[in-house]
């Protein structure tokens, strides 16, 4: 995967000034790979909770009435086998429509900024700098896991509890 998204912004940029926002929104394999990313560990993986108005309202179908608490479990719902297939496993193809296998993966429950009005209000600045980080990143750097052990292994407490990510950069050399 990291060969295919080398071999995209490689190829689609010969020098790190054509590396803008508007060029960026042109790799589709970026950018499948980033909701990959956010699918499988969204920022904050825990239940962002709402509270039904006064007169109530209608979720799912379902009156509910006012003042309870409703909340999406995102991180359960993106990686739930109910809306993805093989919903484990990292594959930006399920974003870029290039595998029939995934095809009816439920991308529209993917909420990883949350959902309605209170949703994210940086979200569109958070995907312009994901995509301008990664790609410069990428056609700087041949990139490798230094890590030891399992980076994804750890605790939630509203966000993550991160511990160091540790990788090798060595410039790339361009003939």
């Amino acid at each position: 995967m990291l060969e295919k998204l080398k071999a995209e912004i490689r190829s689609r940029f010969s020098h790190p000034d054509e590396i803008t926002v508007a060029a960026v929104n042109e790799c589709k394999y970026l950018l499948g790979c980033i909701e990959e990313c956010l699918r499988m560990y969204p920022p904050s993986p825990q239940p962002h909770h709402r509270i039904i108005p006064p007169n109530g309202a209608v979720v799912n179908g379902e009156m509910l009435p006012g003042g309870t608490s409703v909340s999406i479990p995102i991180y359960a719902i993106s990686n739930s086998p109910l809306n993805w297939t093989e919903p484990e496993s990292f594959v930006p193809e399920r974003w870029t429509g290039e595998d029939a296998r995934f095809a009816n993966d439920r991308r529209e429950v993917s909420k990883p900024f949350s959902y309605g009005p209170r949703n994210c209000i940086g979200l569109n600045l958070a995907y312009a700098e994901m995509k301008l980080i990664i790609a410069r990143l990428v056609w700087h750097f041949d990139i490798e896991n230094a890590t030891e052990g399992d980076w994804i292994d750890q605790k939630v407490y509203v966000v993550w509890e991160k511990g160091p990510l540790w990788v090798k950069l060595r410039p790339v050399v361009r003939a």
